[in-house]
């Protein structure tokens, strides 16, 4: 099973930097881990070194259920909803409006 980055990702670029197989690439709105390249950095280090580098932690192993939600919400023309954390430690629902 291959690693994924999900909507947190703020494109700083860390985990392409770190990935041993260069499998990670920039696309249009966050970075993307090809499936057929990530060997969830077996052989070369005890953890996946995207999840090591990632300050959001927005690299996790691969989940179906995140990828058919998302690309559900594409479909409809847009991005996920990012749950922030609030300086009370209360979760709140914020679009990301990095995009504006």
């Amino acid at each position: 099973m291959s690693h994924m980055i999900t909507a947190e990702c703020i494109n700083c670029s860390a985990c392409e930097m770190e990935c041993p197989v260069q499998a990670i690439r920039p696309e249009a709105d966050q970075y993307v881990i090809d499936v057929d390249l990530c060997v969830d950095c077996e052989g070369y280090f005890e953890t996946a070194r995207c999840k090591w580098a990632c300050p959001v932690n927005a690299c996790v192993p691969e989940r179906e259920t995140y990828k058919y939600r998302a690309s559900m919400i594409a479909r409809r023309g847009g991005r996920p909803v990012i749950l922030k954390q609030s300086n009370n430690g209360v979760g709140e629902m914020a679009p990301d409006t990095s995009s504006n």
